[in-house]
């Protein structure tokens, strides 16, 4: 059985947010809200071969939460509620239509860990 088909737990207090009940939309939610954002990042960046770090920035809605790119010659220190979540082997490719593709696939990836992120909220294991 998935651990969202369970019952949210009985210690849940009133005064936290409500969580959401789908998680596949939830995941879908996200994929949408972070590609723009990886969209606008990869455009800004110049072609590149270095490697990449995707770092995710998550909070109790979706509309605060972020992804970003980090290339491998930045220093980036990962704060309280940031998770880097995969490497870029390929760096920054020269094509447009690549770079939409790439920030499609980058997007899904942050979009998998905003709807873990949920579900560990859902069964109480972190404060919302």
């Amino acid at each position: 059985m998935p651990l969202d088909a369970l019952p949210n737990p009985g210690f849940r207090h009133s005064s936290l947010p409500a969580l959401p009940q789908n998680l596949d939309q939830t995941e879908r939610d996200a994929a949408v809200h972070f590609v723009g954002q990886l969209h606008t990042c990869l455009a800004s960046l110049p072609q590149t071969r270095s490697t990449m770090l995707l770092l995710v920035r998550l909070s109790t809605d979706l509309k605060n939460a972020s992804a970003l790119l980090v290339l491998e010659d930045e220093r980036v220190s990962v704060t309280s509620g940031e998770t880097s979540v995969a490497w870029v082997l390929q760096g920054v490719p020269q094509s447009a239509a690549t770079r939409r593709t790439l920030a499609i696939r980058l997007a899904s990836v942050a979009a998998v860990t905003w709807r873990q992120h949920c579900q560990i909220r859902r069964l109480g294991f972190l404060a919302a």
